[in-house]
């Protein structure tokens, strides 16, 4: 799948991740486009306290986890 912003692209494999927000928001939408083309707009802002959460059929905003050393 492809995850691109107004500035980036990234491609992602199926069980893969990335971190877009290690400099603040993403002010603009974000566009998910799956394996079989279908795509899907996360509308901005997206900040660091929000994930995208991408499933095999939905692409959903939730809380971000917090910090690994939080735990």
């Amino acid at each position: 799948m492809t995850v691109s912003t107004a500035d980036d692209e990234f491609s992602i494999s199926g069980y893969g991740a990335i971190v877009l927000l290690e400099s603040g928001c993403i002010k603009n939408d974000v566009t998910v486009e799956f394996v079989s083309g279908r795509t899907t707009l996360v509308p901005g802002p997206v900040c660091p306290d929000k994930q995208i959460m991408i499933g095999s059929d939905k692409v959903d905003l939730q809380p971000a986890d917090p910090e690994p050393s939080d735990r």
